[in-house]
């Protein structure tokens, strides 16, 4: 039975899946009509949508289902016997119940609110209240978002959390808000409110946030898009003062101050007289490959049904490219660079059913495999003429002139991009292990208004040598927004989480390296909930990545990976990058590496040999899932039954590094001088780096001196991550 394969897959035994499932308040087992039995679930007068309900028949398990839109599962005509029957939702278990069934009627039993208890034993562990998040309620100046930032802010290595427009049980919305990661008592890491938010607290109708150092200084810095309102670009100071604080810098982003003209830096762009301030989702990528990062800012409010006005009476509105001049300033190239988020197969931006499109979200990524950052734009119109649309990079010309992008999307074979009628989130990945990136599309509705189910469109230029996408619809979840691909279970494989809204629960499809288990029940966190943002890092930096889930109007769901106790032999590698935008080679890498890509190779089933399909790939990337979001910049990779891997990064800037590392090990790489820590260049961290250290120690420095952190100076700090890797990273 495919249930009793996901729980084998899952690493739990049929005996644990009678802990991990459990109840939901109020639910009756009985009788239906017919000989048909089902289950009716609810919490006072309301039906409970999305719990489950597992049923035994002795120690078998025969099925696990959910309840439908009225909180009910209909079996199938059962034959007279014993069942054990558990109920379960939102994280919570019952004891287990004994339902006789007779021929024609079954017995009843009522599951009170007292018979609750948490799931202990659950793969993942909602622990937003445990861990301080628990004030925190999410609000958006659109109802399509928020997204998140969940990302290392602070610059000690654990992920921090930017919140959009929180809001309290009496108040409709207020102040973004930002919450460090401490260590507290025991150790355990939870989340503090920074004093004022750090400067943070910017109280624009927030849809969500991207994080990325753009100055290159060495702490990376918040771009938050603002509805209807100009977006804010505020500077991280950490890296000037030592302190976390950030400021507003927008004002001074305006490439000509004191000039007429359409030019007015990242808070607002305009096209032809109309404001563009409809944002709701953005990315940062390095497009010209100057060191530099630009960004990409989505706009949502498009239209269909006429050549003028569409149903909310203003014009469509065109995404934007901002190009970072080096100065603090950056220059709307959209245009010119040919990526205005919609463009019809003839080439026009206005056709009789649309002008521009609705954009969601929006990722970069080397589709093509040829270093330059390509882009993906997912639309919503639904119309007949629209398309998620898929911009190449064509890189630089003789001269060293960056050329734009080439829209490819109605070029290519087979078609691409007219699945989702709706498209919601995107994420981007290798999920077969191929070498080239995959993208997984979620999708609200299909084309035309029709419940759409989420879109995976796995790339063929491995496999032909030409860039196309073939279209899988072996996932079913609908109705979904944000979404992640990491490897959850540290398997070697990447896994799908989905978020998702309204009645719906949310999803995890676990890759099994043939097809993809739905375990989210089983897994425990197949909340129902209205889900927006969905992000991924690890928060305590045990090796195993962590959720955070953004619901709209509600508490979000930060849930911890304990799958180590399921997958106890499993191994993971986590690489910290960090680019040299000093060394040009031939091109530049920006200092916190956006755009490069690790690949690395281990024994995943431990069988002693490296054969096809034991290479991950994974590439830096700051704006994907649902609205605008950040997950951790940090690439994890699971490594199954190695306990070494190959390691091979290629660079925006075209260096090339490669190192053999010993596996369940954080490593800070720094492009040009290598792991933090090898300060005499020899691949290793040994007494000779240490003494190079300590004979700078107290003293001002850079990297190659001993200061690891990049603060200024070499102390404990530097001491401390040198002492974490040293003998460790030797091949």
């Amino acid at each position: 039975m495919r249930t009793q394969r996901f729980s084998r897959q899952m690493g739990l035994g049929l005996a644990a899946i009678a802990v991990l499932v459990g109840s939901a308040p109020g639910g009756e087992v009985g009788a239906i009509a017919g000989g048909v039995y089902g289950i009716a679930l609810g919490v006072g007068e309301e039906p409970l949508v999305g719990a489950g309900v597992g049923l035994f028949s002795g120690d078998t398990l025969l099925d696990v289902v959910v309840t439908d839109a009225g909180g009910e599962y209909f079996f199938d005509a059962l034959p007279a016997g014993e069942y054990g029957v558990y109920v379960f939702a939102n994280g919570f278990e019952s004891q287990a119940d004994v339902v006789q069934v007779f021929a024609g009627e079954a017995s009843f039993r009522y599951f009170e609110l007292g018979s609750l208890s948490a799931c202990p034993e659950c793969p993942f562990q909602n622990v937003t209240e445990d861990r301080g998040l628990i004030d925190y309620i999410a609000g958006s100046g659109d109802g399509h978002g928020p997204g998140a930032v969940f990302t290392d802010l602070t610059g000690d290595g654990y992920p921090d959390l930017y919140l959009m427009r929180a809001a309290d049980k009496s108040a409709a919305g207020a102040a973004n808000q930002l919450y460090v990661n401490v260590r507290g008592p025991g150790g355990r890491r939870h989340f503090v409110r920074a004093p004022h938010d750090a400067g943070a607290g910017d109280t624009g109708n927030a849809t969500g946030a991207v994080a990325a150092d753009y100055d290159n200084d060495g702490d990376l810095d918040l771009y938050v898009n603002n509805f209807d309102q100009p977006n804010a670009l505020l500077q991280n100071q950490l890296a000037q003062t030592g302190r976390l604080r950030f400021i507003d810098v927008t004002a001074g982003t305006d490439p000509t101050p004191g000039v007429d003209d359409d030019q007015f830096g990242v808070g607002i762009a305009f096209f032809e007289g109309v404001p563009l301030d409809n944002s709701l989702t953005a990315a940062w990528a390095d497009v010209d490959r100057d060191g530099l990062l630009d960004l990409y800012v989505g706009n949502h409010n498009g239209y269909s049904g006429g050549p003028v006005e569409g149903p909310f009476s203003v014009p469509g509105r065109r995404d934007v490219l901002y190009h970072n001049n080096g100065n603090g300033t950056f220059t709307d190239i959209t245009m010119s660079a040919g990526a205005p988020g919609y463009i019809s197969e003839a080439g026009k931006f206005t056709t009789a059913e649309q002008r521009f499109s609705s954009t969601n979200a929006v990722v970069f990524a080397d589709f093509n495999n040829d270093r330059w950052p390509d882009l993906l734009v997912t639309n919503k119109i639904g119309g007949p003429t629209d398309r998620d649309m898929l911009y190449i990079n064509r890189g630089a010309a003789a001269d060293g002139r960056w050329r734009g992008f080439a829209t490819v999307t109605y070029a290519l074979s087979p078609p691409f991009g007219f699945a989702s009628g709706a498209a919601m989130g995107v994420d981007v990945a290798d999920m077969d292990n191929d070498g080239d990136l995959d993208i997984y599309i979620t999708d609200f509705s299909g084309p035309f208004g029709t419940p759409g189910q989420n879109d995976l469109w796995v790339n063929q230029l491995s496999q032909t040598g030409a860039l196309g996408f073939a279209l899988s619809e072996d996932l079913p979840a609908i109705f979904s927004w944000g979404t992640q691909l990491q490897d959850f279970n540290n398997d070697g494989l990447t896994d799908i989480h989905v978020a998702t809204a309204g009645t719906n629960r949310d999803y995890f499809y676990l890759n099994t390296g043939t097809d993809f288990a739905e375990v989210g029940v089983l897994a425990g966190v197949a909340q129902v909930r209205y889900s927006r943002g969905d992000l991924s890092a690890d928060f305590n930096r045990d090796g195993w990545l962590d959720l955070f889930v953004v619901n709209l109007s509600e508490n979000p769901a930060l849930y911890r990976n304990d799958l180590a106790g399921a997958f106890p032999d499993n191994h993971y590698l986590t690489l910290e990058l960090t680019g040299d935008p000093d060394a040009p080679e031939p091109y530049y890498s920006s200092r916190d590496a956006i755009g490069a890509r690790a690949q690395v190779t281990a024994d995943l089933n431990g069988d002693g040999f490296l054969t096809e399909g034991e290479t991950q790939t994974r590439e830096v990337v700051s704006g994907n899932s649902n609205a605008a979001s950040t997950s951790s910049l940090a690439l994890e990779f699971g490594l199954g039954l190695g306990d070494v891997s190959l390691v091979e990064i290629d660079w925006p800037s075209g260096r090339q590094s490669h190192y053999n590392l010993a596996a369940d090990q954080t490593i800070a790489i720094h492009e040009t001088l290598g792991i933090n820590g090898d300060l005499d260049g020899d691949g290793c961290v040994t007494l000779g780096d240490l003494a190079i250290l300590l004979s700078n120690f107290g003293q001002p420095g850079g990297p190659a001196d001993g200061d690891l952190d990049a603060n200024g100076d070499v102390d404990l700090s530097d001491l401390s991550i040198m002492l974490s890797v040293f003998g460790r990273i030797c091949p």
